[in-house]
């Protein structure tokens, strides 16, 4: 995230929001790729 350092993302308030839900977005979409892979293998 622009502007923002590695301890910015656990301490600054400012960025600690946006981070997880970044986070949380990538999880989801991982997550759920690896969940259809399982479903449905080659």
């Amino acid at each position: 995230m622009n502007g923002a350092s590695h301890f910015d993302l656990y301490d600054n308030p400012k960025y600690e929001d946006k981070a997880v839900q970044k986070l949380t977005t990538f999880l989801k979409y991982y997550l759920n790729s690896i969940n259809i892979i399982k479903q449905n293998p080659l």
